[in-house]
């Protein structure tokens, strides 16, 4: 049965989670949301808030991701080999059931990384934060080359085959049904252009099978804390898509967020031209870039003695970045109806990128692979 905020606050309470003085003193903050899953974030004022966790047991897939994510967070926990990457992680309280219920203690005062920047003055996204996410990838990727540790009977069987969100494009007919008209529109769109489709296709015959990534790596998923620095507390969150898999996908998670962050602070009025629109930016993309290069200098010294080499790392990178703006634009339509100027933008950038990964890889992100120097 799926929980609502009254049955979450009843069970917490039942655990020893959560006191009933929190609850009717005014100090208790909920939000929920659903779909796959039922998700309640609970913030109890200067003590560390909770989130609830549990999948919708009519839907196979989401119960079998967020068992995974219970797996890995069990797993951490109890191998020694996986410190490096428990730091990492918020302190999980309580798994519950076959189809599992979360209970995620979230440090107390954090914010997303999303909200975190949003918040920011133009011009002044702190490159701080994005050092630390840099230097938590590396040392994931880092972390699960060692041997046997990605492919340990203790998590489980992660897949390894290329994330479907890389299949945005051919999606399976039982999977239709679930898109709203807006997502339907997009998924038109995207199909009835060649740079994507062939983009797409070129990115999943690219993926690699080479560490355990995160798999959903967004803003979102990032929790920060305290002064924005390199060796700031930060927690990734959202392990659901934990998997075997390429380490660049969860590079391209992070570049294509610097891209939607920049798109989605522009004017969305329906009569303005493209390069009209771009003129509105709240936060310009030259701007974001001193982010983003510190972000990919992190990640490198992070993986600096990985065997695994960086050579064509980027590379991949920047075409799964592309993806994933054309993922955005669908998640972007979940509840509209008509392709909005945003989902247009999106595909556009994506369609670019892909028809040029170099010179985006340039032009936009201002990186270059570690190969080239």
């Amino acid at each position: 049965m799926t929980l609502n905020p009254e049955d979450a606050a009843r069970r917490l309470v039942e655990w020893d989670l959560l006191t009933r003085e929190a609850i009717v003193d005014g100090r208790l903050e909920m939000s929920g949301s659903a779909r796959r899953n039922f998700n309640l974030r609970l913030d109890r004022g200067p003590d560390p808030g909770l989130f609830v966790k549990e999948p919708d047991p009519g839907l196979p897939e989401a119960v079998a991701t967020v068992a995974a994510e219970a797996r890995f967070y069990g797993f951490c926990d109890s191998e020694q080999k996986a410190s490096a990457v428990r730091r990492l992680l918020p302190a999980i309280l309580r798994v519950d059931g076959e189809a599992p219920l979360l209970v995620i203690e979230l440090v107390a005062g954090s914010r997303s990384l999303w909200r975190e920047c949003r918040d920011s003055s133009p011009g002044d996204v702190s490159s701080g934060w994005f050092e630390a996410v840099g230097n938590a990838l590396g040392a994931l990727h880092t972390t699960f080359r060692q041997p046997g540790l990605a492919t340990d009977p203790r998590l489980g069987r992660l897949p390894k085959v290329p994330s479907f969100y890389l299949n945005l494009d051919r999606p399976r007919p039982h999977q239709l049904r679930y898109l709203s008209r807006g997502q339907l529109e997009v998924l038109e769109m995207a199909q009835s252009e060649p740079g994507i489709t062939a983009g797409l296709e070129r990115a999943r015959a690219a993926w690699r099978v080479e560490t355990l990534i995160h798999g959903d790596v967004r803003w979102e998923n990032v929790l920060v804390v305290g002064r924005p620095r390199a060796d700031a507390p930060i927690r990734l969150i959202d392990w659901e898509l934990v998997q075997r898999g390429d380490p660049a996908w969860d590079i391209g998670g992070m570049l294509q967020e610097f891209v939607r962050f920049w798109l989605t602070g522009m004017s969305m009025r329906p009569d303005l031209e493209t390069h009209r629109r771009l003129a509105t930016a709240r936060w310009p993309l030259e701007t974001l870039r001193p982010a983003v290069r510190a972000f990919w200098a992190a990640y490198l010294e992070a993986r600096r003695h990985d065997p695994g080499g960086t050579d064509d790392l980027l590379t991949r990178a920047i075409d799964y970045s592309a993806a994933r703006l054309v993922l955005s634009a669908f998640e972007h339509h979940a509840e509209i109806d008509r392709a909005s100027p945003l989902g247009v933008l999106l595909l556009q950038v994506s369609a670019n990128i892909f028809a040029d990964p170099e010179r985006a890889a340039g032009a936009m992100y201002d990186l270059e692979s570690p190969a080239s120097r």
